[in-house]
């Protein structure tokens, strides 16, 4: 007995594909809008800590970007459908050598920037423990540079809740040897500066320096 082609099953076929494709693009829509709602919350945080005078870079940037670029998100409609330079989660936060506190970084919402895994504090005097509970909030933190601050083994205790944190860099600041022993991850975590409390502080690398401390426009 042979095949017989059936018009009822080319119908099938294309209502069972017209639903799959329509709940994939229902779901891609969704988790779009969700995810711009996230991008342009990240922004308006970017935009306070680069009036403190450091700088975010997200995991997607429009522009000439440290990390990746995508020049056909530039061109035209794609331009005027994301209608931001940052497309993506922000992940590097850069305040060397930025007259910041403590309490100020805490009241810019640090906390709440999720994906960033590197984060630079040299050369921030004013930044004390006050920053402790902050850091314990970005789990993602991988690489972290607190030298030349002034915490103290509090800071490093709020550390115990990053899983992922990799390096730490704590030269200049008031920090103990056993403090860092205790953290959970001092089997791999790969420390810098433990022992130079008082060492003079040195100007960060230029290529350290935020943007706008190098006369660089940031917009």
């Amino acid at each position: 007995m042979g095949w017989k082609w059936r018009p009822q099953w080319t119908l099938r076929s294309m209502l069972a594909g017209t639903a799959v494709f329509a709940t994939f693009l229902g779901a891609a829509s969704w988790e779009l809008q969700r995810n711009k709602k996230l991008w342009m919350k990240e922004k308006q945080i970017a935009g306070k800590i680069e009036e403190a005078g450091g700088d975010v870079y997200f995991d997607w940037y429009m522009g000439a970007g440290p990390v990746r670029r995508i020049h056909w998100l530039e061109r035209r409609p794609f331009r005027w459908f994301v209608d931001t330079k940052y497309f993506g989660r922000a992940t590097m936060v850069n305040l060397c050598a930025c007259d910041v506190s403590g309490d100020e970084l805490c009241s810019l919402s640090l906390g709440h920037l999720e994906h960033v895994w590197v984060l630079r504090l040299y050369g921030c005097r004013r930044v004390g423990d006050e920053i402790g509970p902050t850091l314990g909030k970005l789990k993602r933190l991988q690489k972290l540079t607190l030298s030349h601050t002034g915490i103290t083994d509090y800071t490093i205790g709020c550390l115990h809740a990053l899983p992922d944190l990799m390096e730490l860099d704590v030269r200049g600041a008031n920090v103990s040897t056993s403090a860092v022993d205790a953290l959970p991850q001092r089997r791999w975590l790969r420390v810098t500066g433990l022992g130079t409390s008082g060492v003079e502080y040195a100007p960060p690398m230029s290529n350290w320096l935020p943007r706008a401390q190098k006369g660089e426009r940031t917009e």
